[in-house]
C-alpha cells in the first residue's frame, strides 16, 4: 500500500476515500455522500466524518486573539503547516473577521489602508503566506485558501513603529507559559 502525505491535498483525500468507500465505480461515486456529489474529495471525507474535528484549532485561534503574544496570522500558518486541520477553508472563513480585527488592533489606527475590508484581508493572507514559506513548502493555493492582492499599498510609514517595552513583554510571556499545558507550550515554542 502506498502512503500519501496529507500535505498532498486532494490526492490524500482520494486515498482516504479509497480505503473507506466500497462499490464506487468512478471519481464521482467517490465524492457522492448521501446522494449528493461533493465538490472535492476533501469535502467528501469531511461529510463522511473521516477527518478529525477542527474544534481544537478554532479554540486555539480564539485564545490567541485574546492573548496578542504571537501574531494571529502566524498561529494560523502554524496550524496549517504542522497540524493539518481537516478543513482549512472553513477555518479561514469562520475566523477572517477575527484576523482583520486583530490586525487593526495591532496597528492601532496607524495603517489607514486597513480600513478597507478587502485590503485588510489581503494583509492577513500575505502574513500567513510569508509564515508558510518560512515553515516549508506550503502555499495558500495548495491549501485551497484565497491569496492576497498583488498590488497592496504600503502598510506602515517608516518611523511609525512604536517602541516595544521588552521587559514588560518578557514578564507577560513568562507568566503565560506557566499557565500552558504541555501541548500549548510546544505550540507556543514552535511559534
Amino acid at each position: 500500500m502506498y502512503t500519501v502525505s496529507p500535505r498532498e491535498g486532494e490526492r490524500y483525500f482520494l486515498r482516504l476515500l479509497l480505503l473507506h468507500v466500497t462499490g464506487a465505480k468512478s471519481f464521482v461515486d467517490m465524492r457522492t455522500v448521501d446522494g449528493e456529489v461533493c465538490s472535492s474529495f476533501r469535502q467528501a471525507c469531511s461529510r463522511r466524518r473521516l477527518l478529525a474535528d477542527d474544534a481544537e484549532w478554532r479554540r486555539v485561534l480564539r485564545e490567541s486573539f485574546a492573548s496578542e503574544f504571537v501574531p494571529l496570522s502566524q498561529v494560523f500558518a502554524t496550524i496549517l503547516a504542522y497540524w493539518e486541520p481537516s478543513d482549512p477553508v472553513s477555518l479561514w472563513d469562520e475566523h477572517k473577521s477575527l484576523f482583520v480585527s486583530y490586525n487593526r488592533l495591532r496597528h492601532r489606527g496607524r495603517a489607514t489602508v486597513l480600513r478597507n475590508e478587502d485590503t485588510a484581508l489581503s494583509y492577513v493572507l500575505l502574513e500567513v503566506q510569508e509564515s508558510l514559506k518560512l515553515m516549508g513548502n506550503f502555499t495558500l493555493k495548495t491549501l485551497q485558501l484565497p491569496t492576497p492582492q498583488d498590488d497592496l499599498p504600503a502598510l506602515i510609514v517608516e518611523g511609525d513603529v512604536p517602541e516595544l517595552d521588552t521587559d514588560r513583554l518578557r514578564r507577560a510571556v513568562d507568566e503565560a507559559i506557566l499557565k500552558f499545558n504541555a501541548g500549548r507550550e510546544l505550540c507556543f515554542m514552535l511559534l
